[in-house]
């Protein structure tokens, strides 16, 4: 029985038609982007800090919590499984368990917080992060790109029904992007199979981060000054 549970992982793994746990993401994604649509009013017409307003999102955070719970437990089974055999697993690999289990989680978290709040995407959270617990650089970009993914689809469905998308910024923007992707990561592929390093990696990012540090109050401080609204022009969040 755990030998055939082995081989349907094993040949779930050799495709990216992982389907329950991609029906975990849509789920999320579906669940987030009903949730953002409600709370602007864009249906039902739900007023904010409104009995309706707070259940919701208590609803949705408990359908947070579930899922995550869920994927652990199967993710754990199989990593279980594949350590027990030996197949499709390496030592180095981030375990679901123990303090492993809680720094995901925590990045999760986290990155999903920075991504929401202050628009700057999770990946600039999870990418260093997984190279941190020791995942290989392609891994932990594409990891990063696939989680990023869903919040960035979620923020395309809602501005572009709201009509704040602006499509040939937003097309330049990506074919660049694009580009500079796939030079990175086969430029990251070349560099750890010739050096088996990839500390220059989390060095980089450093840098990144220092000048995006600089760089964004100057030019944040700029864009307010010559706003015509008051600079402390704090109001209810309800």
């Amino acid at each position: 029985m755990e030998l055939l549970k082995l081989k349907e992982i094993v040949r779930s793994e050799a495709t990216h038609l992982q389907w329950w746990k991609q029906g975990l993401c849509f789920t999320l994604l579906i669940s987030i982007t009903t949730l953002n649509l409600l709370m602007k009013g864009y249906a039902l017409g739900i007023k904010s800090c409104s009995f309706w307003y707070w259940f919701i999102q208590v609803i949705f955070l408990l359908e947070c919590t579930l899922v995550t719970w869920f994927a652990t437990k199967l993710n754990l089974a199989d990593q279980a499984l594949k350590r027990k055999y030996r197949v499709n697993y390496l030592d180095k690999d981030v375990r679901f368990e123990g303090s492993s289990l809680i720094k995901l989680l925590l990045i999760g978290g986290f990155g999903g917080f920075v991504a929401g709040a202050l628009g700057l995407g999770g990946g600039s959270i999870y990418n260093p992060a997984l190279l941190t617990l020791g995942c290989n650089p392609r891994v932990a970009g594409s990891t990063g790109m696939y989680l990023v993914l869903f919040s960035a689809w979620n923020s395309t469905i809602v501005n572009t029904l709201y009509g704040s998308i602006d499509y040939q910024y937003g097309l330049w923007i990506s074919f660049w992007s694009m580009i500079g992707t796939i030079i990175g990561l086969y430029a990251a592929d070349v560099y750890v199979k010739k050096s088996g390093k990839q500390s220059i990696f989390v060095w980089l990012l450093v840098v990144v981060f220092v000048l995006s540090a600089i760089v964004a109050p100057i030019f944040g401080g700029i864009s307010i000054s010559q706003s015509s609204e008051p600079i402390w022009g704090f109001t209810s969040p309800c």
